[in-house]
């Protein structure tokens, strides 16, 4: 049971890991990856964000 716990929180560790990259812009991934890691709503709004920024999206959202 202990390997099963272990195994398990080296799961939350990396993607703990990966949603601080994605929020501070260090790591790009698709966005139906990130809806996965990040949740949707923050997906939704950190890419928009970004996306405007580029001028691939109108602003005013």
């Amino acid at each position: 049971m202990s390997e099963k716990l272990t195994h398990r929180a080296e799961i939350i560790k990396k993607r703990y890991l990966y949603r601080e990259k994605i929020l501070k812009g260090k790591l790009r991934i698709p966005l139906q990856g990130a809806r996965s890691i990040i949740g949707p709503d923050t997906a939704y709004h950190l890419y928009g964000l970004n996306s405007s920024l580029r001028g691939n999206k109108k602003t005013g959202q």
